[in-house]
């Protein structure tokens, strides 16, 4: 990538660290080394429920111990994909706060220039619904745009104050 378009990508990752989106990322990995124990226990809960509706005679109790079991397995996979949304919807948010420093600071252009590369390396492809809500960052095609609209706001009202 060219020396100026790289001017444009790390002021925006300087971005990241000035409005402490790596701090929050760094909670976030300690976060999911907690919820990773959590879900083991719960994952050992939930065996125990099947290892003990094995024990009882009474078709019920079976019953009732695996319903247990898969409520818990259940539970976890919606957790952990509303979890994943949100934590994604969140860093999303932190790019366009990334991409709004390096124009604050003077290379909103760089970055636009930048951003058109990596969308033209096939990087900007069509992503399904799954994989758009899981994504951490936004569609490139929606970046420059935004960026372009600030930069487009800034020169219109440039010409405004000159006259």
């Amino acid at each position: 990538m060219p020396e100026e378009e790289l001017k444009g990508i790390i002021a925006h990752e300087i971005g990241h660290i000035v409005r402490g989106h790596t701090i929050a990322l760094l909670l976030t990995v300690v976060g999911n080394g907690i919820f990773t124990v959590i879900m083991i226990v719960n994952q050992i809960a939930a065996n125990i429920f099947i290892i003990m509706a094995g024990l009882f005679r009474n078709g019920f109790i079976q019953i009732i111990m695996r319903l247990s079991a898969m409520a818990l397995n259940i539970f976890v996979i919606l957790f952990m994909f509303l979890t994943q949304v949100i934590l994604s919807v969140n860093s999303r948010k932190n790019e366009y706060e990334a991409d709004y420093f390096a124009y604050e600071t003077g290379y909103g252009e760089n970055l636009v220039e930048a951003l058109y590369i990596l969308h033209n390396t096939s990087m900007g492809r069509k992503m399904k619904l799954r994989d758009r809500l899981r994504s951490s960052h936004p569609h490139l095609t929606k970046r420059i745009a935004r960026l372009e609209e600030i930069i487009d706001g800034a020169e219109d009202n440039e010409d405004l104050i000159e006259n």
